[in-house]
């Protein structure tokens, strides 16, 4: 079996660094504390990583793909695919159940109960009472 020299010397190099403290961008400064990079390594990778990303989702609309997986067509009047859309869907209703399992506030995690998002809650359902209302199909006292 043939082995990539120089992707084996990357590797030993960024657990050296990793181990020993330092920048495993770099080299030279010190990483932050609980991270691989320096401050600077991360900013820059971090701005490189969201330009890329702007780019591929550009690319994804155009072909009418998921922005998300960039793999399959995108349901239409959304950005992502099936697949997708119910990944994101179970992750979102694994995180709330948490939540309220913490006691926390559902939404937005913050203390129980939590009046900033019953404001949100409550003006969300008179806009769909008024509209339902309207259709003539809410109640009318």
């Amino acid at each position: 079996m043939k082995t990539n020299h120089a992707a084996t010397q990357s590797r030993r190099r960024y657990r050296a660094r990793r181990a020993a403290g330092i920048c495993t961008q770099c080299g030279h400064a010190q990483a932050e504390p609980g991270r691989p990079m320096c401050q600077a390594c991360r900013l820059m990778t971090n701005e490189a990583t969201r330009k890329y990303q702007r780019k591929h989702r550009i690319v994804a609309v155009v072909l009418n793909l998921c922005t998300q997986c960039c793999q399959r067509e995108r349901m239409p009047a959304t950005k992502w695919c099936g697949v997708c859309a119910e990944a994101h869907t179970e992750r979102q209703r694994a995180i709330r159940e948490a939540r309220r399992a913490q006691g926390r506030c559902a939404r937005c995690g913050g203390s129980q109960p939590c009046e900033a998002c019953r404001a949100v809650y409550r003006e969300r359902n008179r806009r769909y009472r008024a509209r339902l209302r309207a259709r003539g199909l809410g109640r009318t006292a």
